[in-house]
């Protein structure tokens, strides 16, 4: 006899627990008693297609507490459709031996224990439907808690609009245990996050590697240079003309190719005064802060239209593709207003990928490189500052 896993809560009747299986049962049960018969499975089950029943195998591992996996699948070798699939815990089967010596400081940790627990469901050709033929349940490891799901693998996912907050925090020099907990936090407790620190951790590797891959890193090669500054009493269009004119008399009245700012009215009507043969592009890094606060319900459960957004920004080479993929996005999405963007679709020229081919940036699309020199005077400069004291 085992003792009653501390998972039960107090006020259910105290019983025997033989299995991991009764144990999270039993912990449900008591937890959401009308929901149960829900997600059930039994063999003779029926789906209408195949990732119905992967999506109901995946809620069924987050209802009982273990994440899965998909296992082999069998094709008709007339017509190639899927006539049977098995789906299984993930601890099911055993990972190869690890071939590395001893002296490896981190050898690959054993996480599968060989579960038997999986699923069978074959192709019935009179309806078209997949029936379970096949179901196992009982599992050889200890099962999550109602309380730790989040944890489970096949329940983790990062959304895109998560993935443009944690760049953003990142590129502020946030800490990423800093980021991690603000993140958490704004969702109202890691349960509620949908990923862990390792997915994070995971996302920022890859986002340096394939900066590297992409040739991103040159900035890492350009140090920033400084070839002037200016404390403003305001930001006027005469402020940032007189901003203008007195960098063009430091530099003997050369003027650059192209320059990058936030979206602002004045700065736009100053250079176009001052430095009309410069091409003036827009920060793409501001533009998508931009639309996260203007358009985050549109981001929300799921939606890629933060990923078609970045598509129009970054990956159309041609102008009839761009166009052609921008009124897509705004017929697939409801957007009540349009505002904003048919605001910034008007300065397309200064963003889209597809209008700057003739632009001499190397490579530039944001201000990133000047932030952390922001950061830093922000610090030591204070609206109630004192002149003297500054200088």
């Amino acid at each position: 006899m085992m003792d009653p896993p501390s998972s039960i809560s107090s006020n259910c009747p105290w019983m025997t627990i033989e299995s991991p299986m009764e144990a999270r049962m039993m912990d449900i049960s008591c937890q959401n008693k009308d929901t149960m018969n829900d997600w059930i499975l039994k063999v003779g089950m029926e789906f209408d297609t195949l990732e119905a029943a992967w999506m109901f195998w995946k809620n069924y591992g987050r209802q009982m507490g273990f994440s899965v996996q998909k296992h082999y699948t069998n094709k008709s070798k007339i017509d190639g459709e899927i006539t049977s699939r098995r789906f299984l815990c993930s601890k099911g089967g055993t990972h190869k031996p690890d071939k590395r010596d001893h002296l490896t400081s981190q050898p690959q940790q054993e996480t599968r224990t060989n579960c038997l627990v999986r699923l069978g469901v074959s192709l019935v050709c009179e309806t078209g439907k997949y029936k379970v033929y096949d179901f196992v349940s009982e599992h050889n490891h200890l099962l999550h808690l109602v309380a730790t799901t989040f944890m489970m693998r096949s329940k983790r996912k990062m959304f895109d609009v998560q993935a443009f907050a944690i760049d953003l925090a990142y590129a502020s020099r946030i800490k990423p245990k800093e980021i991690h907990e603000l993140m958490s936090r704004e969702a109202g407790g890691r349960a509620n996050l949908g990923y862990i620190g390792i997915d994070q951790k995971n996302y920022l590797r890859t986002r340096r590697q394939r900066s590297l891959i992409y040739g991103e890193a040159g900035s890492l090669l350009r140090e920033m240079v400084i070839f002037g500054a200016a404390l403003l009493y305001n930001e006027t269009t005469e402020s940032f003309k007189w901003l203008f004119e007195s960098f063009l008399k430091a530099h003997g009245g050369r003027k650059p190719k192209s320059i990058f700012t936030n979206q602002d009215f004045a700065i736009a009507k100053a250079l176009a005064e001052v430095m009309s043969e410069t091409w003036h592009g827009l920060c793409t890094w501001h533009i998508m802060q931009n639309g996260i606060k203007k358009l985050g319900n549109l981001m929300k459960d799921g939606s890629l239209f933060l990923r078609d957004f970045k598509d129009c920004m970054y990956k159309y080479d041609n102008e009839s593709e761009f166009k052609e993929a921008w009124n897509k996005m705004i017929q697939t999405y409801t957007i009540k207003d349009l505002s904003w963007l048919n605001g910034i679709y008007k300065l397309k020229e200064k963003w889209a990928n597809c209008y700057m081919k003739r632009v001499v940036t190397l490579g530039m699309r944001s201000t990133q490189l000047s932030e952390s020199l922001n950061r830093d005077l922000k610090d030591y400069l204070k609206s109630d500052l004192n002149m003297d004291d500054f200088f």
